[in-house]
């Protein structure tokens, strides 16, 4: 009879996930992953097979629980104004303090992953494919709801919102600049305020 589990399974996936997602998939060893998760690297293997699979499992589990698309489907019965800006408030407070590690876990190993494995980076890749797709459904249903104005081009709005998105990532990874990051977002609400 085979033995059950003797760990969280959730919790072990949860402490890869933030390493992963603070250090990269390169950076990141099996040792790193053993001491992150209390877990030897035979129970590793066991579970997971490799350091790969266990990374496609976090990048599964980020995308659901913890990506900004996940944010903003959280926010779905707030106004499209209010659950934008609190996808970007917490962004910025990454940077601010809180526990949420800085970035996102698919912008920061798409670069990383070009030259180590095509797959790995077409399954971050579509992650982040997810979120401009995520933010177009939103936004037309806002205006169906008479949030934006009947001209608003939806495709539009959502590669600025996107791109603000993905701008204030990359700042949340390398300069910190919190101010600039805050006079950003002031912007792009007030645009998509105005829509």
């Amino acid at each position: 009879m085979a033995r059950l589990r003797e760990f969280d399974y959730d919790e072990v996936l949860e402490s890869a996930m933030y390493l992963f997602w603070r250090r990269g998939y390169q950076a990141t060893s099996i040792t790193d992953i053993e001491s992150a998760t209390g877990l030897t690297k035979g129970s590793i293997y066991k579970a997971f097979d490799n350091k790969r699979d266990l990374f496609v499992k976090c990048l599964e589990r980020y995308m659901v629980n913890e990506s900004y698309k996940a944010i903003l489907l959280r926010n779905a019965d707030r106004p499209v104004v209010e659950a934008f800006a609190n996808v970007l408030d917490v962004l910025i407070d990454s940077v601010s303090g809180s526990d949420r590690p800085c970035g996102c876990l698919a912008t920061n190993v798409v670069d990383e992953l070009v030259s180590v494995d095509k797959v790995l980076l077409r399954k971050a890749s579509q992650g982040l494919a997810g979120m401009q797709n995520a933010l177009e459904l939103r936004l037309r249903y806002a205006k169906e709801k008479g949030e934006l104005r009947p001209e608003t081009n939806v495709e539009t709005l959502a590669s600025l919102l996107m791109v603000t998105l993905q701008g204030l990532v990359v700042l949340s990874m390398s300069t910190k600049d919190v101010p600039s990051m805050r006079r950003a977002r002031d912007f792009v609400i007030g645009v998509l305020e105005r829509s």
